[in-house]
């Protein structure tokens, strides 16, 4: 009987155990569940939240760069209006008093009229350079005579496009070679019909350096103060006569070739030797020769006077030139021609 007390109470026993055990094991694998669900749930709301906050980056980032864009474009607005205005304030103040300030560098003056030491004269100058700041961006102005230069205008029709090519090519020191990617000379002309009775002025057949150069650059157009440019000698806006007195004598020599008796030009140039602001007939009679008819023959390339003026106006910057180019015909001395700035036709703008 006892024995199969034992029996039993171990029994109950083993049997009270095993239900605990199995209770701890529901009670366990409960709480792992429940751990697992909440663990279950904090992942997916760390991924959401990482979403969110890589969405509102992206969206941040976005904003950003749209702002940074949007600054350095109205920075661009605002550069490029300054640069606008500046060229346009230059060109209506400054152009028309290109021979002034051409004379003054000569240490002439206009007001000193003919009253003209020779001792406060200087060399002739076909340009001068002058550097300011205008809304703090640092500009080059070039005035130039466009009258001392040549026009190849002058001899394009009676001579030929290949000589008048050839000048073109010495008096710039740009090569005649056919490639596409440097500056060479190529004259292109463009015919322009307009009937007698009209009051439109007639286009010359090479109206600009785009027609005289292929590859037009405007660096290498203007050059430098230790490089000079291709259009220092060649223009295509004067009325085809040389100013005498600033033309070099290359240009001299381009413009009487074939049309003026050579000792005409050796004695206009020796007196250009003695006094190179002496006027046409006086340079010839210092040169030893006062033949009328020779005067008249010299009258019709060459000249003392100027009435075609250039400005070229450039911008630097840390990253680059802008350039800007105007040539007005109809000043002489100074004085602008009053009709020609009314109708606004003897002004040629270019920019690049």
């Amino acid at each position: 009987m006892r024995a199969g007390r034992r029996r039993n109470s171990y029994s109950r026993r083993r049997s009270v155990l095993a239900r605990r055990r199995r209770g701890l094991l529901r009670a366990r694998s409960g709480y792992v569940r429940r751990r697992a669900a909440a663990q279950g749930r904090g992942g997916f709301a760390l991924l959401m939240s990482l979403m969110v906050i890589a969405l509102a980056a992206a969206a941040l980032a976005g904003l950003a760069r749209r702002s940074t864009v949007a600054a350095l474009d109205a920075r661009g607005a605002a550069e490029r209006l300054q640069r606008r205005w500046a060229v346009v304030s230059c060109r209506e103040t400054l152009l028309n008093r290109a021979e002034a300030v051409l004379a003054e560098a000569e240490g002439i003056g206009i007001a000193d009229g003919d009253n003209r030491k020779q001792s406060s004269r200087k060399k002739p100058v076909a340009r001068v350079r002058v550097n300011c700041k205008l809304a703090g961006i640092p500009y080059e102005l070039v005035f130039t005579d466009e009258q001392a230069k040549f026009n190849p205008n002058s001899i394009l029709t009676g001579r030929g496009r290949a000589e008048a090519e050839g000048v073109v090519s010495r008096l710039s020191g740009v090569r005649r070679v056919r490639r596409e990617l440097e500056m060479t000379v190529k004259l292109r002309t463009v015919p322009l019909t307009v009937s007698s009775n009209s009051s439109v002025e007639a286009l010359p057949p090479v109206g600009g350096y785009g027609q005289m150069f292929r590859n037009a650059s405007p660096e290498l157009l203007a050059g430098d103060r230790w490089h000079a440019g291709a259009a220092d000698e060649v223009t295509c806006w004067s009325d085809g006569r040389v100013n005498v007195r600033r033309a070099s004598i290359a240009a001299i020599k381009a413009a009487c070739d074939k049309q003026v008796d050579p000792r005409l030009v050796r004695w206009l140039l020796s007196g250009k030797a003695k006094d190179p602001f002496a006027n046409l007939e006086m340079m010839l009679t210092d040169g030893g020769k006062t033949d009328a008819a020779g005067v008249a023959r010299l009258a019709a390339r060459l000249t003392d006077q100027s009435s075609c003026h250039g400005l070229w106006i450039i911008a630097k910057t840390r990253q680059r030139r802008w350039y800007a180019f105007s040539v007005l015909r109809g000043i002489a001395d100074g004085k602008a021609n009053t009709k020609a700035r009314a109708t606004g036709r003897r002004r040629y703008d270019f920019v690049w």
